[in-house]
């Protein structure tokens, strides 16, 4: 990749921080556009599935997100609270239904090598 694609992609990336730090609706594909790629290209969101990308988002600091979505799950707006709450779970596979489909699955496996 060329150090013009790079950094391309390192410009989109900063756009879409940029917007997000200022509260402004965010749009990668508008970004995208914005800094010379065609409407196919923005519309796939191919910057977002790049190494420098990956890389770029590695950077981020984890701790401050999480305690970010900490601080919304204990906040007073309710909506706002079971989205962090849920989120959570996820992240951190809570949901027992999911866990019930995984048991299940190796169930059925373990009956399949018993045949």
């Amino acid at each position: 990749m060329t150090s013009l694609s790079k950094k391309r992609i390192k410009n989109v990336f900063n756009d879409t921080l940029e917007n997000i730090r200022t509260n402004k609706k965010t749009s990668i594909s508008k970004s995208m556009r914005k800094f010379g790629y065609s409407d196919s290209s923005a519309r796939a969101l191919t910057a977002t599935r790049t190494k420098t990308w990956a890389e770029l988002l590695n950077k981020i600091d984890d701790e401050v997100l999480i305690d970010k979505m900490n601080e919304i799950a204990i906040s007073e707006d309710k909506r706002a609270s079971l989205q962090a709450i849920d989120m959570s779970w996820k992240l951190k596979d809570k949901y027992p239904a999911q866990k019930s489909k995984i048991i299940g699955l190796f169930e059925k496996i373990t009956d399949l090598e018993a045949i």
